[in-house]
Parts: structure tokens; C-alpha cells; sequence
């Protein structure tokens, strides 16, 4: 009999050893938090391959939650994007990205505001790495990605926060789980699509403890 899994807090950006090993399948470097308030956990992440269209290629999402329902998501895509112009912003200062990028939060603005509708939200620019694009996604983009309800927004200062620390995420994190994650480095595994609830894999890998034999794969 084994020992029990970590507790959730026990991994960098909450990246369970599925996930991180997912998420360093893709053929693009992966920009994770290295900041989160208290009390995040990774609620759900989504990895995948764009087949057309202006934003083919490889992409993924993480979407934190809290108990007292704020959230948000950490988002990366080959290519292909827009961006909301919001009443409001915060200069961003990254280290890995650099300065001259925005994070803005408020009501949509101008143009881009319907007459019958302005969602508050909280959104950044795309920050440019060398091979893809990376944003943070507040609760309005969160709900309407990755299926949840109820979500309510950071503070604009601490989004930023967890904006400005974004780094890249390597294989020497859990040791030999899958390729460095940067520019040039080939990989042979990448699924398509994967869609995966982090309580769900949670309970499972609790479940794994009496039951050796089992492997926790809870897929949504």
C-alpha cells in the first residue's frame, strides 16, 4: 500500500502530474502562474490542437476556482485572436513577457459594447512569446469556456499579480515526465482534445489509494 497523493497545494500552479505531463505534450512553451491567491485550486484545464483556421495549432487552458467562487483562466493559442477594449486598465510588467501590455478590467467600451449589454469582466492583452500567445481570463471568459457558473472576478491588483508571474513550465519540475517546454523542441504526444475536471481526477486518485491496481484517468 502506498502513501496517499499530495494535498492539491503541494503542486507548482496546482498542476497535478496528468496535467503538467499534458500540458508538456504540446508542441508550444507553457506559461503557468507561480502566483495564486489563496484558496485556488485548478477547477478544470482543457488542452488540444486547433486543426484550421487562423488559430491552428496547439493550445491550452487552466481555470482556477476559489470557495468564494472567483475565477479565472490562464489561456494560451498558436495564433488567431482579438482583443476587448474595457473601460479600465492596469499596465502589466512582466518578467517573461516584458512591459507594453494591459490588463484591462470595467465594461466594454466604444464599439465593441452592444447598446443592450455591457458585462463587467476582467481581461489581458495577448502577451507575445516566441511561438504563441498568452492571457489572462476573468470570471465572464471563464464561465463561458469552461462550463462553470456563478463566477465572480478577482480585484484588478491581484489579477495583475498573477499576471506578472507567469513563467514557463519545465520537465525537471517532477522530474523526467515529458519534454522541456520551449521553442524548437519536438514532441510525438499531443492530444487533440482533453477536457479534464480537477475535482472529478481529485476523487479518483483519493480512491486509487485502496486500490493499487487502479490508475485515476476522470475525463469530462
Amino acid at each position: 500500500e502506498g502513501p496517499p497523493p499530495p494535498p492539491p497545494g503541494a503542486f507548482l500552479a496546482q498542476l497535478q502530474p496528468d496535467a503538467n505531463a499534458d500540458l508538456l505534450a504540446l508542441d508550444i512553451p507553457v506559461a503557468i502562474p507561480t502566483y495564486l491567491p489563496a484558496g485556488f485550486i485548478l477547477e478544470t484545464y482543457e488542452v488540444g490542437i486547433r486543426e484550421n483556421g487562423a488559430g491552428a495549432g496547439p493550445y491550452y487552458g487552466l481555470a482556477y476556482r476559489n470557495a468564494e467562487d472567483q475565477c479565472f483562466a490562464i489561456e494560451a493559442t498558436s495564433g488567431g485572436v482579438g482583443g476587448a477594449v474595457l473601460e479600465q486598465r492596469l499596465p502589466i510588467d512582466s518578467p517573461l513577457f516584458g512591459a507594453g501590455y494591459v490588463l484591462y478590467y470595467g465594461e466594454l467600451t466604444g464599439l465593441a459594447a452592444p447598446a443592450e449589454s455591457a458585462v463587467p469582466d476582467l481581461v489581458s492583452d495577448w502577451l507575445a512569446g516566441d511561438v504563441a500567445l498568452y492571457r489572462y481570463a476573468g470570471a465572464q471568459l471563464t464561465m463561458e469556456t469552461y462550463n462553470q457558473t456563478g463566477c465572480i472576478d478577482l480585484p484588478p491588483e491581484e489579477a495583475l499579480k498573477v499576471v506578472e508571474s507567469l513563467t514557463y513550465l519545465t520537465s525537471d519540475v517532477y522530474g523526467d515526465l515529458g519534454p522541456m517546454a520551449h521553442p524548437g523542441r519536438r514532441t510525438t504526444r499531443a492530444p487533440r482534445i482533453r477536457r479534464v475536471s480537477y475535482l472529478a481526477a481529485l476523487a479518483s486518485a483519493m480512491s486509487a489509494v485502496t486500490d493499487p491496481c487502479s490508475r485515476p484517468r476522470n475525463f469530462t
